[in-house]
Order: structure tokens, then C-alpha cells, then sequence
């Protein structure tokens, strides 16, 4: 629902808008429509943006990896600490192979 999507309204107004849509739904959504209509669209757009983004990172990361990518990946652990030499030098020559 668009209404808890919305960070510019406060805790307080979101129940509000709940409580007027469960006592009288149609005028309440009529009038959501009216006065928040249009951030419903620029937040549907942003999710949609936000989404894509996401799924792009996703193919990008898992649809790329060649051995010179995964070499470099294992390189920066190493720079990083995140493995030793030993560890290394046994990843690499695994994916050498």
C-alpha cells in the first residue's frame, strides 16, 4: 500500500489515514487519491528504479565471473587480510587449473 511507502508522513498520519480508510473507504481513498495522488506515482517510479537497480547488480555480480575477475576478488581478500598467502596461492592455483 502506497500509504506506508510514504516517508514524508509521520507515524501519526499514517494511522490517521488508516482509521479514515476504515470508517469511510470510499471517500478516504477518493480523497487520498486527490490530495497524495501524485507522490504515488513518483514513489511507484522510484521503487521500480530501486528494483531494477537491484536485479542489474544481481546479473552483473553473479553473470560476470570469470577466472580473471575471481583472481582479482581473491587478490583484494589478500590485500585486505581477509586470507593468507598460503590460502591464496591455493585458490589461485585451483582456479588456474
Amino acid at each position: 500500500m502506497d500509504l506506508f511507502r510514504d516517508h514524508e508522513l509521520n507515524g501519526w498520519a499514517k494511522a490517521a489515514w488508516c482509521l479514515f480508510l476504515i470508517v469511510f473507504p470510499p471517500l478516504a481513498a477518493l480523497v487520498y487519491l486527490i490530495f497524495r495522488g501524485h507522490g504515488m506515482r513518483d514513489r511507484a517510479i522510484k521503487e521500480q528504479a530501486d528494483a531494477k537497480k537491484q536485479f542489474d547488480d544481481y546479473v552483473r555480480e553473479t553473470a560476470s565471473t570469470t577466472p580473471v575477475d575471481e583472481l582479482h576478488k581473491l587478490d583484494q581478500l589478500r590485500q585486505s587480510g581477509g586470507i593468507t598467502d598460503e590460502e591464496y596461492a591455493k585458490m589461485k592455483a585451483k582456479l588456474i587449473n
